[in-house]
């Protein structure tokens, strides 16, 4: 991940935006994904408003001035950046809000929406395209006035500190998501890992609030720790929020490689433990380990009986870690006193070899020492 400075910030988005589409796509029982209005939504952010901010930080001409129409009153003149601007106006800006309430947007879209909202251009491209009249040259200092002020916070040391301020704790995430993989494979040789996006039925995803999504995920941790389905090693789980899917989490549990386990018959039992016990009928889930192709067809599987020495495995750990954690670069799920990431924990491999059989040298390196 590209984090080091205030400008690679829009490079940065560049690399969140696979998995920031991937997560409003929702997939049926044969694992086919679908797009919705909330991906509608989401490519407007990416292929539409992002480029043309990323082009407004670098123009200095004013966009908007007065002409004559033929009948001689006055219009609204567009240059062809200007149309570009006009065209980020349009009604998906106002679905942005309602789609994502809960959510704090990268300090690049939040400038711009927020502006936009300031100066009430929230009436969108054809109203200011089609204005006609003695209130044209208000409307056009109005539309000129609103690109400067985005320009002149794009380039001020306040937003460079929100900009640092935001970008910080998702270098931090994924670099603590990798330290605590790199420490359960340091004590653990091989372990069964399964994958599970738990979410809710479609009927009560509006109702669901985050105290109640709290409660179940702490419900689920309490009878994973319990033992209910085998000695688990550690765990880390992505809570979001859309439209269509509501409240839902990804999770990837680690449990011990060392008995005799069907990872796709366990995970189907964490799955069905969530729809009918943690979440009393109303829960469902998505399992990973039973469309496992998916990731072997790309050689980044780490799902199953995973051995420390296996590389694909390490590479799709490493997926999934940007997988949850990138999307932040763009938009982020804030919910006051709620975290959206957790983990177990897992201390330092120990220094000293501990009593019993030694990794096998056989199987090769081990892929989890840098």
């Amino acid at each position: 991940m590209n984090l080091s400075d205030d400008h690679g910030a829009l490079d940065a988005m560049e690399g969140a935006i696979p998995s920031f589409l991937a997560a409003s796509l929702a997939s049926d029982e044969h694992g086919v994904l679908t797009p919705d209005e909330e991906h509608q939504v989401r490519m407007t952010l990416v292929y539409r408003v992002k480029p043309m901010l990323e082009k407004l930080k670098k123009t200095v001409h004013d966009l908007f001035s007065v002409e004559k129409a033929r009948v001689g009153e006055h219009k609204v003149k567009v240059t062809r950046f200007g149309g570009w601007f006009l065209r980020c106006l349009r009604s998906e800006i106002m679905d942005i809000f309602e789609m994502f309430p809960l959510s704090k947007f990268n300090p690049y879209f939040d400038t711009f929406l927020m502006a936009v909202n300031r100066h009430g251009m929230m009436l969108g491209e054809f109203h200011i395209r089609t204005a006609r009249g003695e209130n044209v040259p208000h409307l056009v200092n109005r539309l000129n006035q609103c690109v400067g002020e985005i320009r002149q916070e794009f380039l001020s040391p306040d937003f460079r500190r929100r900009l640092r301020d935001y970008r910080r704790p998702i270098k931090k995430n994924y670099e603590s998501l990798m330290q605590y993989f790199k420490r359960l494979f340091g004590r653990h040789s091989r372990m069964m890992i399964i994958r599970l996006d738990l979410s809710y039925k479609q009927q009560y995803r509006r109702g669901m609030t985050p105290e109640t999504v709290i409660q179940h995920r702490q419900a689920m941790l309490r009878d994973l720790n319990a033992g209910t389905f085998g000695p688990m090693q550690g765990y880390a789980a992505r809570l979001e929020m859309g439209m269509r899917k509501g409240y839902h989490s990804h999770w990837v549990i680690f449990f011990d490689g060392n008995g005799n386990w069907m990872d796709t018959e366990v995970a189907m039992q964490i799955g069905q433990h969530w729809d009918k016990v943690i979440t009393e009928g109303i829960g469902s889930h998505y399992n990973c380990n039973a469309r496992k192709e998916r990731y072997q067809e790309k050689n980044i599987c780490f799902l199953g009986l995973i051995h420390h020495t296996d590389g694909d495995a390490r590479v799709g750990l490493e997926k999934f870690a940007k997988y949850i954690t990138e999307p932040d670069e763009l938009l982020r799920l804030s919910v006051p006193g709620i975290r959206s990431l957790w983990k177990g924990h897992a201390s330092e491999p120990p220094s000293r070899p501990r009593p019993g059989r030694p990794r096998s040298p056989g199987k090769g390196d081990s892929q989890w020492l840098s």
